[in-house]
């Protein structure tokens, strides 16, 4: 399969799973979802890894542990950050500004991969970073950082820079160790972080089954495929160009969140997620 297609896959694959979960966030918690998610994962992937990966268990070095562990916490913050969002905020503008991740993503890529950019991927860039920042706007300009500060964007922001940096570095264990154990690995991290958070803030009936417990299980499933996705074609194509198109899929996210979930939003917002989605999927074009 061509990375390309590998990527639009993963593309709609993200916009429809997070909707899902935008949904069931209405019927239970941010850290039982994301638990309960991880677990579910971590159980589709084990009969994949005993038939079909199991040459990859063989490939598990200290070093490539070191990088798993970091790459898993990153993205146990960044995806809990990302529920907690959609969980107490806007799901369109926690999905928008989350979703531009890949401008952090490719930076990574420039700075540890060796790898270049256009003219006009910078553009794209520059008109993405624009649209986060008029839509993290509940109002004014001149008071968007005060806004941003005492709300619940940062729950968005943080997944936006964590997003762009896990999905960078997963790359290294990728390539040393294979497609699934690194999924299965993060699934494993995950699902203990959260654990022990709940444990912490004594979350009743954390271990009970979520509402919709089927959903959940479709949801992992289709977060499995996603990612097998995404690990294979940034084995086989750059950061730079992958990612881009992955990060397109908050264009699916908003389309479909706009339509089963009817948020309203300022003007000033509006226009920050219409050039938000513009840079990103101009940033997905001109890196195909």
């Amino acid at each position: 399969m061509n990375f390309v297609l590998a990527a639009i896959f993963v593309c709609l694959s993200y916009g429809i799973a997070d909707n899902i979960h935008a949904y069931l966030l209405k019927r239970t918690s941010a850290l039982k979802l994301g638990f309960w998610v991880s677990v579910f994962e971590f159980l589709i992937g084990i009969p994949l890894l005993i038939f079909i990966f199991s040459d990859e268990i063989h490939k598990l070095s200290l070093s490539n542990l070191a990088w798993l562990t970091g790459t898993a916490l990153l993205v146990a913050v960044g995806w809990l950050a990302f529920l907690m969002g959609l969980k107490k905020g806007s799901i369109i503008l926690t999905g928008t500004i989350s979703g531009a991740y890949p401008v952090v993503s490719i930076f990574i890529g420039l700075v540890f991969f060796n790898e270049t950019i256009n003219g006009g991927q910078m553009l794209a860039i520059a008109l993405t970073l624009i649209g986060v920042i008029l839509s993290s706007a509940g109002g004014q300009l001149s008071k968007m950082l005060k806004n941003i500060q005492g709300s619940v964007l940062l729950y968005a922001f943080t997944a936006f820079i964590l997003f762009g940096v896990s999905l960078a570095v997963v790359k290294v264990p990728v390539e040393n160790v294979g497609w699934l154990m690194p999924l299965l690995f993060i699934d494993l991290v995950c699902a203990i972080v959260y654990y022990l958070f709940a444990k912490s803030v004594k979350e009743p009936n954390f271990l009970s089954l979520p509402k919709s417990s089927g959903l959940v299980f479709i949801s992992a499933a289709i977060l499995v495929a996603s990612s097998l996705m995404y690990y294979y074609a940034i084995t086989k194509g750059p950061i730079a160009i992958v990612v881009p198109i992955t990060g397109s899929g908050v264009a699916v996210f908003v389309l479909l969140a706009h339509y089963f979930f009817k948020e309203k939003l300022t003007s000033l917002q509006k226009s920050g997620i219409a050039l938000t989605l513009i840079g990103v999927i101009s940033l997905s074009f001109l890196s195909a």
